[in-house]
């Protein structure tokens, strides 16, 4: 088996996988982040022009018409293999990547209907950050409605936005709503609240997570140190073992019989296991 076979990670299922990424393949909901990324592969690929109908094939054959229809099929092949196979309906019998992008932008791009844009709204309206999202994530979000309405009569206003963001925060948040709410009007930009919400985010938890104690690495890391000194009963005595013998060449015997050994007996404190002097352990 070869190198690139064992090491080739399959799609996940609804992901279109090219050589310059992936993106989440065409449904229902999501034509608009479609869209855009599709139109990265389609540009890196120099078809994208051919697709959205700006660039015509060449008039009689020659190496110019020969060259855009291949352009022109790597387009369409794109456009096909990035639908998930509900969408493919609309493309049935349509070889075309220009009619094929037509298509699907009339078929599935809800900003182009009131109806539409008005369920973007909702949605944004709507949204409010769960237990396991991060605020950067939550952002995501918000922004991707944003972007969708931005150019048309139901964009949301800089305003509306920084003000449902603010809101819908949970109170972990107060101390740094209250920081950004009594800034001056001009520095009340949205680029700014989110990064500064985000990396108030970012170092809380960074200091959190150092001045937790590592409970599951604490007994790790005194085991292994207790295991390498040769200290642990179950491993090997032999460190411990020589260095009593250099010490003490006699034996143990010796140590115990000796006058110093006698003096600090049981009620000087606790014996010594290693060296057999009392004291200590």
């Amino acid at each position: 088996m070869s190198a690139i076979s064992r090491t080739f990670i399959p799609p996940e299922k609804g992901t279109y996988r090219c050589k310059y990424g992936e993106t989440a393949k065409l449904n229902h909901l999501n034509y608009t982040q479609w869209r855009r990324d599709i139109e990265f592969f389609l540009q890196a690929e120099q078809v994208l022009s051919i697709v959205l109908g700006g660039e015509v094939r060449p008039q009689g054959p020659n190496t110019k018409s020969n060259d855009f229809d291949k352009r022109a099929g790597i387009g369409a092949a794109i456009i096909h293999a990035s639908c998930e196979s509900s969408v493919k309906a609309y493309l049935h019998g349509l070889r075309d990547p220009h009619t094929m992008w037509e298509e699907l932008r009339t078929k599935l791009d809800t900003v182009n209907s009131r109806a539409g844009r008005t369920a973007i709204l909702r949605k944004f309206n709507q949204l409010c950050p769960t237990s396991d999202c991060s605020v950067a994530d939550y952002i995501t979000q918000l922004l991707e409605c944003s972007k969708e309405l931005s150019g048309t009569e139901q964009a949301i206003p800089k305003e509306t936005f920084i003000s449902h963001l603010l809101t819908t925060l949970p109170k972990s948040f107060d101390s740094i709503i209250d920081i950004i709410t009594h800034r001056p009007e001009a520095e009340q930009t949205t680029d700014r609240v989110i990064t500064t919400l985000i990396e108030w985010e970012a170092s809380n938890r960074t200091c959190k997570t150092e001045t937790e104690p590592t409970k599951s690495n604490a007994p790790a890391t005194a085991l292994a140190t207790y295991t390498s000194r040769g200290f642990c009963r179950k491993g090997n005595f032999t460190t411990r073992n020589t260095t009593f013998n250099r010490i003490h060449p006699q034996g143990r015997s010796s140590v115990r019989n000796s006058s110093s050994y006698r003096r600090g007996g049981p009620a000087s404190g606790p014996t010594c296991w290693y060296c057999l002097h009392p004291g200590h352990r």
